[in-house]
């Protein structure tokens, strides 16, 4: 028989067995007819059938039948197959049969159509109906007729094998292309197509969740790519346990999971504990792998048909209560409400971004960077603010989600950064000189190869020279390699002047490492370091040892959030070398900002105010 190409050759030869073991009745009604023959055995592959058509008084383990398979037992091997003495070659032999009277039996092998013997034919004749020539010449040709027949059919049912077989690899295949290869769940595209086809069938209650696992690129950056991989299949894994089997479940993107759920009536409180459910399963698989601070993860949660009828709309509100959800501390989950729409969808919040910037309602301020041995201010760090009619003065994790749309993080850029020039410019012409400014650059600023020529041409329009630039980049940003465009554009930028400024250090992981590669002037101490000065010890050794790694590589040190005379005399004994923070000023709007730049009171060393 023809292998089986798409599984074990035994499986495809059950399954040939099987289906030519449906031509019995046809092959043993035409030996009959066509030979005179009173019974007929027909072997295949394993399989015996046997005749229905038999004598009037014939039945199942009549004499007659007994004979036969003893016949057959010299003919046809025990196993099945035809015996390999006798294969091919056709048999006679006169037999006496008790109760039935004598008889002619004959029995030849049958070939398939590779020539290979697939099984073989006896038959069963009263001696006196017996024909030396006419009966064996009908018997050959039958023999013939039957080999003809089991190839054809075997050439179907080949055929038909075949057939299933190249469907089983298609489904296999298209499933294939539906499920997330790390996780094995669906992948975006099967997701957002199954969660629309069962919105559209179903019309049930459901939820649609969106999980967002925290500071995700940390902890790969922290533990290695391969720890990371089998921290999201973990929580993929307590995922797909926490609900139901009924519900979607899919990864979206790097760290971000979709869950589309059914609700039944009280939907709201079924919510809720499925919400809960999530983030204890998780909890439970992450403690498993034995790292410190796993298993936070942010959700946000929209319900069907409630708050939207079809998967786009209902995606974009379950966006904006995970954006949501991560603006107010992260690790928490958030139920869409309409008044999170003006605040956090990134659409709306596109839209008026852009009239409150034509508007110059995105708006510039600048807090003061304090030399910690004089008081005298070194500088200024231009920070953004949102003036909002109705709202008033918002900062930034206010409109955090400006920050994850590339277009709307580098239009900020542009306009605080060309507003803050302008004012720097003429504060600098008042009799300003030697003051720096400090701005804030995202990874999309940087990666965007035009940036730098962008920015000189705005710095040459403002006369101001590169020199007076500080540019401040959070330590994450820094996660790429120093082949790539980030490092590129901060040592384009260092080569023309400026100094780079690596922001929240220690906070970060992967910060020593930066130091060796990357062009970086200044260290800014993170204000979590900052505040428990005074009250931790072991928080005063983190910052000597900042200050004593400043040192030995030549950096300048500059410590944020300082809010108490305390901090800022302890930060002059470790030898810090410039400060900002509430306890010298919060930061100035440009009407404030007019003048001479001010001198800060300094507590001494003793615990005395300094002047």
């Amino acid at each position: 028989m023809t292998e089986f190409r798409d599984g074990p050759a035994a499986e495809r030869g059950v399954f040939l067995a099987t289906g030519i073991g449906q031509l019995p009745d046809i092959l043993t009604a035409t030996v009959r007819a066509t030979t005179g023959a009173r019974d007929c055995v027909l072997r295949l592959d394993g399989a015996v059938s046997t005749a229905a058509h038999r004598d009037e008084d014939g039945a199942p383990g009549d004499p007659l039948r007994r004979a036969l398979d003893a016949f057959g037992d010299g003919f046809l091997s025990r196993d099945g197959g035809a015996h390999p003495a006798g294969a091919g070659a056709a048999r006679l032999r006169h037999v006496q049969v008790d109760g039935a009277g004598a008889h002619v039996f004959f029995g030849c092998g049958l070939r398939d159509d590779q020539g290979e013997i697939c099984g073989a034919i006896g038959m069963a004749f009263a001696a006196a109906d017996w024909d030396r020539h006419q009966p064996e010449d009908r018997c050959h040709w039958m023999t013939r007729t039957a080999e003809l027949l089991i190839r054809t059919h075997a050439a179907k049912l080949t055929l038909e094998l075949d057939l299933i077989a190249a469907d089983r690899r298609v489904r296999r295949l298209q499933r294939l292309a539906q499920i997330d290869p790390l996780s094995g769940l669906e992948n975006s595209a099967s997701f957002a197509g199954r969660v629309r086809d069962r919105l559209s069938r179903s019309g049930e209650a459901a939820t649609l969740i969106l999980l967002d696992i925290d500071h995700f690129k940390k902890i790969n950056d922290l533990y290695g790519h391969q720890f990371g991989d089998s921290y999201l299949k973990t929580i993929a894994e307590a995922i797909s346990a926490a609900f139901p089997k009924t519900s979607i479940v899919g990864r979206l993107g790097g760290d971000e999971f979709g869950i589309l759920a059914d609700l039944p009536t009280h939907g709201k409180t079924c919510l809720n504990s499925l919400l809960t459910q999530c983030h204890a399963a998780i909890q439970r698989a992450t403690a498993l792998l034995g790292k410190p601070d796993l298993g936070r993860v942010s959700l946000g949660a929209a319900l069907y048909p409630d708050h939207a009828g079809d998967y786009e709309t209902l995606y974009a509100l379950a966006d904006t209560a995970l954006y949501a959800s991560k603006n107010s501390g992260r690790s928490v989950a958030t139920v869409f409400e309409k008044e999170l729409q003006q605040l956090f969808d990134s659409r709306e919040l596109g839209r008026k971004f852009r009239r409150a910037d034509a508007d110059r309602q995105i708006v510039p301020v600048f807090q003061p960077i304090v030399d910690l041995r004089t008081g005298a201010c070194h500088g200024y760090e231009v920070l953004s603010r949102w003036h909002d009619p109705k709202r008033g003065l918002m900062e930034p994790e206010e409109f955090s989600a400006l920050f994850t749309d590339h277009r709307l993080a580098e239009h900020l850029t542009r306009s605080i950064v060309t507003q803050g020039l302008e004012h720097f410019a003429a504060l600098a012409g008042g009799g300003a000189d030697g003051l720096s400014l400090s701005i804030n650059l995202t990874s999309f600023d940087l990666i965007n190869r035009e940036f730098v020529f962008e920015l000189q041409a705005t710095l040459a329009d403002a006369g101001i020279d590169w020199s007076a630039i500080i540019v401040e980049v959070a330590e994450t940003v820094m996660l790429g390699e120093s082949s790539g465009q980030i490092f590129r554009s901060l040592e384009e930028m260092r080569t023309r002047g400026a100094r780079v400024a690596l922001d929240d250090f220690a906070t970060g992981y992967g910060g020593l490492r930066h130091l060796k590669t990357w062009p970086i002037d200044i260290l800014k101490v993170d204000k979590f370091f900052v505040s428990a000065l005074g009250q931790d010890p072991r928080d005063r050794v983190v910052v000597e040892a900042i200050v004593g790694i400043a040192r030995t590589f030549g950096y300048q040190v500059v410590a944020e959030g300082i809010e108490t005379p305390e901090q800022a005399r302890l930060l002059q004994e470790i030898g810090c070398d410039f400060g900002q923070g509430y306890v010298f000023d919060r930061p100035l709007s440009v009407e404030a900002l007019g003048g001479a730049p001010r001198v800060y009171e300094l507590p001494g060393v003793d615990g005395e105010t300094a002047g």
